[in-house]
């Protein structure tokens, strides 16, 4: 008889091998037995034949038994069943170039699916900015194979791409599955608290503060004061934002000699060129 070599098999391979023992003295015939539900050994000529399952994964110590009817001999071998199939990864979310506004809020998931069991799924988000956030998508009850999280469009727009990562419990890594999304800014500037107030009296050469507080989900761009004038005219007023006035832009006007109701319109402008008026 041999010493059996340790054998490492893929689940979903067709397996072949032969067991040698042989009878030198007497030349007898000689049957062969196995001590494993995995297969069976051929009893006249030691061939074993395996077609392993993902169920069957594992390492399983066998014994071989080969003998002429009055005398047997034994050895052992290790049969390793191994899994090298990375996990499925399909359904993405969002799909290619879906295009979202800062805070919505949208999914980011994809169904993932494996022989033996999940261990962990990842979602790596590049951001336009150049940053990396590694997301763990996890699997709610009664979601089936579903992955996902729940994502809100922050204030930074351009493309983010998307890694999906998934992992089995042997260690199987699936990291081909992407997809992109882009953030816009479609939101004009937020223009409150204006100055000054509605139907306001002054006198000529009065000093007057013209102003208002603005904010935006990005930056703000211009901020214009159209001011009109009893005799139809109009001036264009740019307005400023000094050190330490936070969101406030403003300028001062004196009242010229013309009497009469002035309109203000208040123009804001953003970085994205969305415009409040």
């Amino acid at each position: 008889n041999e010493t059996l070599p340790s054998r490492t098999v893929n689940y979903d391979s067709f397996v072949k091998f032969q067991i040698n023992c042989s009878d030198f003295i007497d030349g007898d015939a000689l049957t062969f037995y196995d001590n494993s539900s995995l297969f069976n050994i051929n009893e006249t000529n030691g061939t074993i034949i395996d077609n392993p399952s993902s169920s069957e994964i594992g390492t399983y110590t066998i014994n071989i038994t080969c003998g002429d009817g009055t005398d047997n001999t034994s050895q052992t071998f290790l049969y390793t069943i191994q899994d090298i199939t990375p996990p499925r990864v399909i359904s993405l979310s969002p799909t290619i170039n879906s295009i979202y506004n800062i805070n919505n809020m949208f999914e980011i998931g994809a169904n993932v699916t494996d022989d033996s069991i999940i261990s962990q799924v990842f979602a790596n988000i590049s951001y336009p900015n150049g940053s990396t956030i590694l997301f763990q998508l996890s699997n709610g009850t009664g979601y089936g194979n579903r992955y996902n999280i729940s994502f809100v469009a922050p204030a930074v727009i351009g493309n983010y791409n998307i890694t999906f990562i998934a992992n089995d419990s042997s260690n199987n890594i699936n990291r081909t599955e992407k997809t992109n999304f882009i953030i816009n800014d479609a939101a004009v500037p937020s223009v409150t608290t204006l100055l000054p107030p509605a139907n306001s009296i002054f006198n000529i050469s009065n000093l007057i503060e013209i102003s208002a507080n603005v904010t935006d989900q990005i930056s703000v761009s211009t901020i214009l004061a159209n001011l009109s004038y009893p005799n139809g005219t109009n001036t264009l007023l740019t307005l400023s934002n000094s050190t330490g006035y936070f969101s406030k832009y403003n300028t001062s006007f004196i009242a010229p000699s013309l009497t009469g109701r002035y309109n203000i319109t208040f123009i804001a402008n953003d970085s994205s060129n969305n415009i409040h008026r």
